[in-house]
Parts: C-alpha cells; structure tokens; sequence
C-alpha cells in the first residue's frame, strides 16, 4: 500500500486515539504550552512514530525554512484543510524594545485548534506561544533581530484564518506631556561634534516649560545637574531593566529614589547643558547593557492593516503573464526570489492584501501580485492508466498506478502534467 493511503487510515482513527491519551500522564515534566503537550498526546499514542506524524513535525520544521517576508503592518488571510498537513510561517525584523500586536481568528465547524508561536530566528527559541483565539495579544522585542512567526493546525483541523500584524507603542504614555512622536525632530545616529559621535536617542521639540512626563511606572535614581545633559533626570523601569533618561531639561520636579507613576511630571522641557544654542526640546534615551534606540519603544503614529478580499478557493492557480517575479514579500519593494514562466502552477497559501502567498512546484515560497495568475482550466485525460507523484521532486520514488479517467489537468509543469481527481487529490504525472 503507498505510504500516503496509510496515512489516510491512521488520520481515521487519530481522533479516537487523542482523545484517549490521559493528561495525568505527563508528570511533572507537563509540558508548558499547549502544542507541546498535543505533541506529547502523539508520542503517548504512537502517532509521532506514523508517517502521518512524522509530517506533521516535519510540516513545522519546513516552513521555518526561509519563510517569505512581512512588512508590518499586514492582514494575512489563508484556510488549511484537513486532507493536508499543513503549517505555514512569515519571518519580520523588529528592533529591541518594539511591540507587536497579534490577532489570530480561526473559524472552523469543529473544536480543532492552531498553534501560533512567535519565534526568535537567531537561537530558534519559542518567545511566545499559543493557541487560537480572538482577542489581541502583544509580544515586545527583547532584542533586535528577525522573528518568525508561525501557525500550524492540529491533524484533522480544517477552516480559515485571519492573522493581523500591527505595531503599537511599548509606552503608552508619550515623554513629553500633549506631544506625539511627529514632535520627534532629531533620530538615533545622527551625527554630533562634526561627525565625532553619533546621538544616542531622540530629541522631542516642544515649547519651553512643557510637562516632562514618565512614560512608565518606575523609580527616580538620579536628579542631577552636569555636562552635555545639563538638568537630568534618570528613571528605572524595572519591569524591564531599562534606565531611561531625560536631559536637557529647565527644571526637574521630582527627588532622587521617588517612585512614579505613568503621566507623573518629572520635569519641565528646557535647553540647559550643550543645547543651550538651540529651540528647548528633552533628549529622552534608553539604557541596558549600553544605550539603543528609544524610536521604536515611544512611536505612537503606526498605521493598521488592511485587511484584502482576494478569493482562496483554488489550491493552485497559473501565472498568466509571460513571466512573473516571484518576491520575498508582497510588495514590488521586496527582492525577486525566481522568475517564473507563464502557466507556471503555484499553490496558493495566503493572501496578503493584493498578493498572494504561494509555493512553487520545487517548493520555492514567495508572494505574487493577484494580477499575475489566473484560475486554471480543466482539460479531460484519455481512458488510459500511469503511475503518478505527489511529488516527483523532493520524493520521485512515491508513485502510485492509476487510471486518469478520474483525472483532470490542471496545468503544466517540466516534463510533468498536474491533474486532480473529483476529491481535489492533486498529482503529477509524466508528460506522455
């Protein structure tokens, strides 16, 4: 029997399996989160060691493999059927101190889940993790890097998804009082003394005397008067480690060792120290093991995702231009990943706004602008029998033989013909 048709018999009886598998089990070693412990639920029925399991951790693993690309914010919409083993993952830059905001909607008919996991791309460890839900989480950035996120359904599990990415403020509360980050007028890195040194923090314009506020709860270490500062005020936010530092400032209203409350004033906006020459403004910067940019921590001006209303009904379209660029994200920003030729088959993933996530046939994963492909055609198959691939490129030895009469083509691809039966099963067979 072809390895794929024993998979379709241990699917039949997972359910029953899992349900069986006692949570009193698992000791006190209990898993911390809720796709490890369904991943213990498969150890404890023997499903992991299935080929139908061995997928499914596979499935996981693979679509950490060079992920396509967001830019945040982004609406991302996709369904995953219970016929397939499916995950799916997106890889995004953020900087240290930078919040995101995850919304992750599931509809399904069933009480199946997804697992949903926010993943540090450097060591690969599980920053966040879990399971499907309608409300927003946050996630902040402990350190600047790239960060994968990844969604993966339970076996079985069948329905759609929406996925929204948005930025928000880590501080609620903006440093100066009545001030928006548009206040903001010098960055992280500009040049100072003739090039001699770069600033480290961001200068905040506002009218002399202005509310000087705490952005959050903490303690008061030092109220100080002396160089390039001149008025100063250092605050610790402990929930962070992070000490956060106000200069420049003409008058300060709190003691050293006070603690503060969010929107308690600490000083007023001045120019005193090495400002002294130009409008008043507050230096704010932000210190732990070194200084890095406040930018991202205090922004308040992100914009919100656009959800799209691209169709998903076909598993695979065909690049109708005469060729198509795929891209590492969806936008003609993002670089070419391959050029496609036309008619070239795609499975498509996602939708992303006005583009498509899709995943070629030797498995190259991209997005293509919806006005690139078209819907394919059906063409019938003679009354004849072949032995067909579900994938004759990562594994040419799993074949099946088959009589095409239940079989219609769908497109074209190399030396193969991609067909599908009435159960939308899709294979590949040779081009006769």
């Amino acid at each position: 029997m072809p390895r794929f048709l024993k998979s379709i018999s241990i699917l039949l009886l997972l359910t029953l399996t899992l349900a069986s598998c006692k949570r009193e089990t698992l000791g006190i070693f209990s898993p911390k989160t809720e796709k490890e412990r369904y991943l213990q639920q498969l150890k404890a029925s023997g499903i992991d060691k299935s080929i139908l399991g061995k997928s499914w951790v596979a499935a996981g693993n693979e679509a950490l493999n060079n992920p396509p690309q967001l830019d945040i914010p982004a609406a991302i919409r996709g369904s995953f059927k219970s016929k397939s083993v499916q995950a799916n993952a997106w890889q995004l830059n953020l900087q240290k101190g930078a919040t995101l905001q995850v919304a992750f909607i599931w509809e399904s008919q069933d009480s199946s889940r997804v697992f949903l996991e926010i993943i540090d791309a450097k060591s690969m460890k599980d920053e966040m993790a879990t399971t499907s839900f309608d409300e927003r989480i946050e996630f902040e950035a402990e350190q600047s890097g790239t960060y994968f996120i990844r969604i993966q359904p339970e076996l079985m599990a069948e329905g759609n998804y929406d996925l929204i990415v948005e930025n928000r403020s880590t501080y609620a509360i903006f440093p100066v009082q009545g001030k928006t980050s548009a206040a903001i007028q010098s960055f992280w890195g500009a040049g100072r003394d003739g090039g001699q040194r770069k600033h480290e923090g961001i200068d905040i314009f506002a009218v002399r005397g202005t509310p000087v506020v705490a952005p959050v709860s903490g303690v008061v270490t030092s109220v100080k008067e002396t160089g390039r500062g001149g008025k100063q005020v250092w605050l610790r936010d402990n929930k962070r480690g992070w000490n956060l530092y106000f200069a420049h400032l003409d008058s300060q209203t709190v003691n050293n060792l006070q603690r503060v409350s969010p929107g308690d004033t600490l000083g007023l906006v001045g120019n005193t120290g090495n400002a002294k020459t130009t409008p008043p403004h507050l230096h704010f910067g932000i210190y732990s093991s070194g200084a890095f940019d406040p930018f991202p921590v205090v922004k308040d001006n992100y914009s919100k995702a656009i959800s799209g209303n691209l169709p998903l009904e076909n598993e695979v379209m065909l690049v109708r231009s005469a060729t198509a660029n795929l891209r590492q994200g969806p936008s003609t920003d993002f670089a070419s990943l391959a050029m496609l030729d036309s008619k070239t088959p795609v499975w498509v993933e996602s939708a992303v706004g006005e583009w498509y996530q899709v995943r070629t046939p030797t498995g190259i994963k991209g997005f293509l602008s919806a006005n690139l492909l078209a819907a394919p055609q059906e063409t019938s198959l003679s009354n004849s029998a072949s032995y067909v691939f579900r994938d004759p490129f990562a594994a040419p030895s799993d074949s099946i033989y088959v009589a095409l009469d239940n079989f219609v083509k769908i497109g074209s691809y190399l030396e193969y013909d991609l067909i599908r039966d009435r159960d939308d099963n899709l294979f590949f067979v040779p081009i006769l």
